[in-house]
């Protein structure tokens, strides 16, 4: 078992290796969030500012068990995911706002419920599959070549998610009319 704040792993393992002011996690494997992570991770200590980088995959992980605050709205589905990260910092705000990084996913018999604020109902967007590629940088997910699969059709979507949970999507049908999605 391994916890870092709020992340807890079971039927974690790796190899590690430390060298020369590096601490090298190779074939990392383990259970979260209902599904499987394995990847590579280093930890660079040798310059002035820590560096760590990654690369790694995360199968069959339950989007409800990823939930941070339920007030701002629930999400459903099993993701996959492959992802390459980089990251500087002493601490965690630093590694938080230097974090940079690309990857797939795809997100199957999903659904997404906004919270309901003041006087508004909580809306409910469901899919069959939403696949694409994603960028992080400047704390946000940027969505790219993603298309949302569903049972009112097939839609290209872009926008991005702040890593603060506030996001901004652009859904449009593949014949041309659209619907714009955003929560702040």
């Amino acid at each position: 078992h391994l916890t870092f704040e709020k992340i807890h792993t079971s039927n974690a393992s790796a190899q590690l290796e430390i060298s020369k002011g590096k601490l090298l996690v190779r074939r990392w494997t383990a259970d979260i969030f209902g599904g499987k992570s394995s990847g590579e991770w280093t930890f660079d200590f040798s310059g002035k500012v820590p560096v760590i980088t990654t690369a790694g995959s995360l199968r069959r992980v339950h989007m409800d068990q990823l939930q941070g605050d339920p007030s701002q709205g629930r999400a459903a589905g099993r993701v996959d995911a492959s992802y390459r990260l980089t990251m500087t910092g002493s601490n965690a705000d630093a590694l938080s706002s230097s974090l940079v990084g690309s990857g797939d996913f795809s997100w199957r018999d999903g659904s997404i419920q906004t919270a309901a604020r003041d006087n508004d109902d909580a809306s409910v967007l469901n899919f069959g599959l939403w696949s694409g590629e994603f960028k992080l940088g400047k704390q946000r997910m940027t969505m790219e070549n993603t298309k949302m699969v569903s049972a009112s059709g097939v839609r290209d979507l872009s926008g991005e998610i702040a890593l603060g949970r506030d996001w901004n999507l652009k859904l449009l049908r593949t014949a041309g009319g659209g619907v714009l999605a955003s929560e702040n």
